[in-house]
């Protein structure tokens, strides 16, 4: 659903794995895709083809819904699908359906169309759903290097009065 971010295929490779991808926007050169054991797809294709579909888009008009009731129903029987980009990309009740009649095996999500979650949302009560904050920002090495700018940033001003990554509101 994205470009393929450095490092991500070839830790699939440790699991036998090869991939495909759809991104309407760009394409990774033809070398990199086959030292990589990707290959570039419609978004058909990977809805038919993937055992695990994986969202990676940001969430604009174009992409709301994107994963409705009709794209889960293209899924390969059995697909896993993970969403940890945005809520809205995926229509949250046709996934709770295909989840529940087997046709989704499980999914697993940190982002949701309502945050938080809803306590009458199906997903809540189904063992084959994993749902967690969506937190992958507050882990201690990212913290670490949060708080090291900071303070870089404070050592700066009290020395000379410069600040970097300075945000303005108008």
């Amino acid at each position: 659903m994205r470009a393929i971010q450095e490092n991500e295929p070839e830790r699939l490779k440790a699991f036998c794995c090869s991939g495909i991808y759809t991104d309407p926007a760009s394409q990774l050169p033809a070398a990199q895709e086959a030292a990589l054991g990707l290959r570039r797809a419609s978004l058909d294709e990977v809805l038919a083809a993937a055992d695990f579909l994986t969202i990676h888009v940001p969430l604009t008009a174009s992409t709301r819904g994107l994963i409705g009731g009709a794209a889960i129903a293209r899924l390969k029987p059995g697909a896993i699908v993970v969403n940890t980009a945005r809520g809205g990309i995926i229509d949250e009740n046709a996934l709770a359906d295909a989840l529940g009649s087997g046709h989704v095996l499980a999914a697993g999500m940190d982002v949701f169309e309502h945050e938080p979650l809803g306590p009458d949302s199906p997903l809540r009560t189904m063992s084959n759903v994993i749902l967690t904050p969506h937190i992958s920002a507050g882990t201690r090495d990212a913290m670490r290097q949060k708080m090291m700018a900071i303070f870089a940033n404070l050592r700066r001003f009290f020395a000379d009065g410069r600040l970097e990554n300075r945000v303005t509101f108008a």
